[in-house]
């Protein structure tokens, strides 16, 4: 039997809690969309790209912005079967198990729509369940903050905050100050070792004062636990 070989350097792994306090998404909500069982079942939304190890879940960068988006979606109303339905649709049109974090997708929030180009060059959004073209609109914030590959149309960062990227190819894909690898973890930790000094703990990582208070106040907001 040939086992499938599962590829997790550069593409991010990240537990439950973890992705829970990064996207403020609840953890039994994340269990029930990507490993659903029982009365779960018919709420399932996505195929991880991780297998459960011994009782344990983790989720890949792609997943995670994929179960983003789905929360925002649900924040607007749009029911869980016809997030299932764009998405088995869209995974087919896009040959891609990531429709959700594929640069075509976009949404106004209560319509999911596909960017295309029509014989002119000029991009028009089709909504994903009807086909009916609708002229460009407000995309919704979040699909706003990440940024996609050129080569494989996927998401590759997400700025997760002001001054602040999870980059499944940076620092092992935890949350860092932008155009740096050093991790808004370890920049917080020192801040708070350091009585609160942002201007030493700046020349201790070579960083501005406003990267290290960046780097603070986004770990305040995601619940992390900074004390030593």
């Amino acid at each position: 039997m040939t086992t499938k070989k599962v590829k997790y350097i550069g593409h991010g792994v990240y537990g439950i809690p973890e992705v829970s306090r990064y996207t403020r998404i609840h953890a039994n909500t994340l269990r029930s969309w990507f490993w659903p069982r029982g009365e779960s079942l018919e709420r399932g939304l996505f195929t991880p790209d991780y297998p459960e190890i011994d009782g344990r879940y983790a989720l890949s960068f792609l997943d995670m912005i994929e179960a983003c988006v789905a929360d925002q979606l649900r924040e607007y109303g749009v029911s869980l079967h016809r997030i299932r339905w764009a998405h088995a649709m869209l995974r087919s049109e896009f040959s891609s198990p990531h429709p959700f974090a594929h640069t075509k997708f976009k949404t106004d929030g209560s319509r999911i729509f596909v960017l295309e180009t029509d014989m002119e060059g000029e991009e028009t959004l089709s909504e994903a369940i009807t086909k009916q073209y609708e002229t460009p609109i407000v995309i919704n914030q979040f699909l706003q903050s990440v940024d996609y590959s050129e080569l494989s149309s996927l998401a590759k960062r997400w700025r997760i905050a002001s001054g602040v990227v999870v980059d499944p190819a940076v620092s092992l894909g935890k949350p860092v100050i932008e155009e740096t690898g050093t991790t808004t973890f370890v920049v917080a930790r020192s801040y708070f070792a350091n009585n609160k000094d942002a201007d030493l703990v700046a020349d201790l990582f070579d960083l501005g004062p406003p990267q290290v208070l960046d780097a603070v106040a986004f770990e305040e907001s995601h619940n992390s636990k900074l004390a030593a």
